[in-house]
């Protein structure tokens, strides 16, 4: 069965994502095998002055990849069971471009995670 992405308008993982100006959710699935890659970042809290705050150690962004658990009728990330990466996955700068090169992270998790399905990593 081919590989098909549901790109998801919600933050996918961190419980202060609510607070992330920047965030991207894709499933990856051929139908058996199921990823969530999910990117978040340019995190500012709410009870902050509007400037960013990093998550994690030194980072403004960062993509996390993660088996998924059936929330009938959802499919979401089991964020207890994380699937490395090989990609990079954080950015430590906010600058004017972070969200760009965000991008550019999230869409490398998404490929990786496609080609490790193609293979049957995940069966």
């Amino acid at each position: 069965m081919a590989v098909t992405r549901t790109e998801r308008g919600y933050p996918g993982h961190l419980i202060v994502s609510r607070w992330c100006v920047y965030h991207r959710n894709t499933l990856v699935s051929d139908g058996w095998q199921r990823i969530v890659v999910s990117s978040i970042g340019h995190y500012i809290p709410r009870d902050s002055d509007g400037e960013p705050e990093t998550i994690g150690v030194s980072q403004y962004y960062e993509t996390m990849a993660f088996r998924v658990r059936d929330a009938d009728p959802y499919v979401e990330a089991d964020t207890s069971d994380q699937v490395s990466l090989e990609c990079e996955t954080y950015i430590t700068d906010i600058e004017f471009d972070a969200d760009f090169r965000a991008d550019a992270m999230h869409e490398a998790a998404v490929e990786e995670i496609t080609a490790r399905i193609e293979r049957g990593e995940f069966r």
